[in-house]
């Protein structure tokens, strides 16, 4: 192995050895708050109980001789976060100096600007900044953290505010460690406690080699066991590895498919990819999965092309409030709906036919497995990861062109959808707690038989009603049965604007009159009952079950 340099060093040692770059590639700054103050924790802990080294966990760095740089292939969210650190430190310094004239501050405002954060020139090869970011973030680092402090956020990326909230943040804390503290030498040893303990006991394990596939393998092997390693970053680092003349395009790609994710897990995504064309596979095995079919420059371009062009698709299956995946409004409201009744083994499905298909064949088969997700899960209650394997299966039917008819496919999806018989046998004493499927529920069974005045799910005045209310008060029924038909479809409604809080607890005698004068036509037949009990509840969702039956068809 062509490593040049290894071995354990203290972060300062780190730092101020060389320039180092992040690759274009690498993530953003990714770290949120909860990881900033396990940073911060750990300094305390070194200070608190005289621990004489903190392990930061390891650098790997890549030796590019044709560009004269340094990349860090790996650690590049703790190297950050370490700067902003002593960016911080170097403020306060510097602030303790200009007040007081303590010559200490100034030494080390000087030392951590030279040694640790490199000093800053704007003219051609005058910039001797010791971290240099990717594009995204470099100016703005650059400017606001190794030359000046931060302003006032505005107008900026995900990543430059997290960077933004980690000075702030440690910023905050230092305050906080000075409160009360003598301008002059008292914070100036105050501080230097901490600035010491940063750069001399807090330490790395570096790697540097001139080998870029050298570097993602000891990248890759430091990680394989690590807990916080995301299936992603490793399968990344295996394609870039494999990608060769191909790294550019490879690299663009996937950079492409983390925007069109957004906060879509890619993990997840990638493996719904994966299912959407192979044999079914489980998370813990993609990995190993992928990593044997990719082992070509050609694989590697092929792939990350693949991975762009469905994350943009996937993105809408995901999130349909936020993305469209289709330029039609019913196709939308399907996918919509899936969402709603947590839905997502269906996917692969949906990605196979893209391939080949045409949309409009699309949302037959997304009609199809609306009912199944309704009937199967939603009311029979069966477990979704049964149906992810034989979803996958029916994904690489389609993808390998055995199942190349909607009618094939949807025959498939019925195939797997429980009988009617089944279907009514689960509904008559089914409960559904969770609000979004209730509404959903109400609002087709409405919308199906009733044309005048359709209900729209995002219409914020239609409420959820429980006939028998959530709170017993006046009504005269045992504190079991109550517990036992609260939740009962046939207890459930949606009320429009005649809805009136005062009421929602108040006895059937008075509730009856609201639904008779109710907009929505289905809250008319419960005032017609005389009583409201456990017999009135299971007649009512008999009554829905047939009406059911006509809207989720197998």
């Amino acid at each position: 192995m062509s490593i040049r340099n290894f071995g354990f060093k203290s972060l300062g040692t780190f730092l101020q050895e060389s320039i180092y770059y992040i690759p274009d590639y690498q993530r953003e700054y990714s770290w949120e708050d909860s990881e900033v103050s396990d940073f911060w924790m750990d300094l305390e802990n070194v200070i608190n109980t005289g621990m004489e080294k903190h392990f930061l966990g390891q650098i790997v760095a890549h030796i590019s001789d044709a560009e004269s740089r340094k990349y860090i292939i790996d650690g590049q969210q703790r190297t950050c976060t370490a700067v902003i650190l002593l960016s911080v430190l170097r403020d306060f310094f510097r602030m303790n100096h200009e007040v007081s004239h303590n010559l200490g501050s100034q030494n080390k405002y000087e030392d951590i600007k030279i040694k640790y954060i490199g000093r800053f020139a704007d003219e051609p090869n005058g910039n001797e900044l010791k971290l240099r970011l990717g594009s995204n973030d470099s100016d703005y680092f650059q400017q606001y953290i190794q030359i000046s402090r931060p302003e006032a956020a505005i107008n900026l990326t995900n990543s430059q505010k997290r960077i933004r909230n980690a000075y702030v943040y440690f910023e905050r804390k230092i305050s906080e460690l000075i409160l009360g503290t003598q301008i002059g030498e008292q914070r100036y040893s105050k501080l230097l406690l901490y600035y010491s303990a940063l750069v001399d006991r807090f330490h790395v394990m570096y790697v540097e080699t001139d080998d870029m596939n050298e570097a993602f393998v000891i990248f890759e092997t430091l990680n394989a066991r690590g807990k916080d390693l995301e299936t992603a970053d490793l399968l990344k680092n295996h394609i870039f590895r494999n990608a060769g003349v191909n790294l550019e395009t490879v690299k663009t790609k996937w950079h492409n498919m983390y925007i069109n994710l957004g906060k879509i897990d890619a993990t997840r995504y990638i493996r719904h990819y994966y299912n959407s064309c192979n044999s079914f596979i489980r998370e813990k095995d993609l990995y190993k999965r992928i990593r044997d079919k990719v082992i070509t420059p050609l694989t590697a371009k092929n792939l990350a092309i693949e991975l762009e062009m469905y994350s943009k698709y996937y993105a809408g299956l995901i999130n349909p409030e936020q993305e469209q995946f289709f330029n039609d409004v019913k196709k939308n409201e399907t996918i919509g709906n899936l969402s709603i009744m947590g839905a997502t083994s269906y996917i692969p499905i949906i990605l196979a036919m893209k391939r080949t298909f045409e949309d409009s064949d699309i949302l037959s088969v997304l009609e199809a497995i609306e009912s199944l997700v309704f009937r199967n899960f939603v009311i029979a209650g069966k477990v979704s990861n049964k149906y992810e394997i034989s979803f996958a299966a029916l994904a690489n039917g389609i993808y390998n062109q055995t199942l190349n008819t909607v009618e094939s496919i949807i025959q498939v999806i019925k195939n797997d959808t429980i009988s009617d018989e089944e279907f009514k046998s689960a509904f008559i004493n089914s409960t559904v707690q969770k609000k979004p499927v209730i509404r959903y529920f109400f609002q087709k069974i409405h919308n199906q038989f009733e044309n005048e005045m359709r209900i729209n799910y995002s219409t914020s005045d239609i409420h959820i009603e429980h006939i028998l209310p959530q709170s017993i008060g006046d009504w005269n029924i045992d504190p079991e049965i109550h517990t036992q038909y609260l939740w009962r479809i046939g207890n459930l409604t949606l009320l429009g604007s005649e809805y009136n809080q005062e009421i929602s607890n108040s006895l059937f005698e008075l509730k009856r009159t609201v639904y008779m004068q109710s907009a929505i036509w289905l809250n008319h037949n419960i005032g017609g009952y005389e009583v409201w009990g456990p017999n009135e509840i299971r007649d009512r969702q008999i009554q829905l079950s047939e009406m059911a039956l006509e809207i989720w068809r197998k």
